[in-house]
C-alpha cells in the first residue's frame, strides 16, 4: 500500500508529461524496508497530514504514510520521497 501510494503520487503530481520518468528503489535494512521514489518533474511542497472529512475522497496519502511507516520524508530538493516500513508488523 505504501509503495503504491508513493508511485501514484510521483506519476500524478511529479510527471507532467509522458517523457518524465519515475525511479523506484527498495532497500532492506535490519527491521525495515525503505522505499525511495524519485521523479524528474516539478518540485512540489510536501503536504500536511489531513484529517478525514466527509465527502472528500482524495488527499489522504500522507495520512497512510504516517500511520503505516516508521518514518518518511523528502530528499534531493523534494524530487525524491522515501518511506520506511517496519518488518515486524
Amino acid at each position: 500500500m505504501v509503495l503504491t501510494e508513493l508511485i501514484t503520487n510521483a506519476v500524478r503530481h511529479g510527471c507532467p508529461d509522458s517523457e518524465a520518468g519515475v525511479g523506484v528503489a527498495i532497500l532492506r535494512a535490519p527491521g525495515y524496508l525503505r522505499f525511495e521514489i524519485s521523479q524528474s518533474g516539478p518540485v512540489l511542497e510536501p503536504q500536511q497530514i489531513r484529517q478525514r472529512q466527509a465527502g472528500v475522497e482524495r488527499g489522504y496519502g500522507i495520512l497512510i504514510l504516517d500511520r503505516l511507516c516508521r518514518a518518511w520524508g523528502v530528499d534531493d530538493g523534494a524530487r525524491m520521497v522515501w518511506a520506511e516500513v517496519p518488518l515486524d508488523g
